[in-house]
């Protein structure tokens, strides 16, 4: 059916080869498979074509469940930042009553963190969104184990090590101005 309808010369040869590398799929899904070759490709397919077409939700990797979640993330921090803004800010009914953001789920906070919180995604340059989405999607896939690693990232790079440097930093440096006052009260 499908070399016809993609006139497309089909061997004996060729035909047991499909034969051998599509056995262990039920009939069933064989039909399906051979029905969206017809509807979504342009050309005779391939034997892997084939399986992917075959497959069922069942059959998708964790790897594709989690892009496609990141994907549904996404569209939802989108259209969080359309009704709540970048601030958050309580939305207020005519009799005065608010309703409050509702919290990002720890997963999807984590991502968008990442990519440099609601402000970034607000500002974002058209140009550079498919790279911004990118990111988003590579930290909420991360995220789990970012979570799993966070009590000995804490031991290792711990607050108090970080905050002593902190304020290290945020210390002047008086030694200058030590030795420009020195030097003021030497001079007649």
């Amino acid at each position: 059916m499908l070399a016809e309808a993609f006139a497309e010369p089909l061997t004996e040869e060729r035909m047991e080869i499909y034969i051998r590398a599509l056995a262990d799929i039920q009939q069933d899904r064989l039909r399906i498979s051979f029905q969206r070759a017809l509807q979504e490709l342009t050309w005779f397919p391939k034997v892997a074509e084939l399986r992917n077409l075959a497959a069922t939700p069942e059959d998708a990797s964790k790897e594709d469940e989690v892009k496609v979640e990141a994907d549904a993330a996404w569209t939802y921090v989108n259209d969080y930042l359309r009704q709540w803004g970048v601030d958050q800010l309580p939305l207020y009914s005519t009799s005065g009553q608010s309703t409050q953001p509702p919290p990002l789920d720890p997963r999807t906070d984590y991502a968008l963190r990442r990519i440099g919180g609601f402000q970034a995604l607000h500002q974002m340059d058209i140009n550079r969104m498919p790279f911004i989405y990118r990111d988003f999607c590579e930290a909420y896939a991360q995220a789990p184990l970012a979570e799993r690693l966070a009590p000995r990232l804490e031991e290792r790079f711990g607050s108090r090590a970080a905050s002593h440097k902190v304020n290290a930093l945020a210390k002047p440096d008086t030694s200058e101005l030590r030795r420009s006052l020195a030097e003021n009260n030497r001079k007649p």
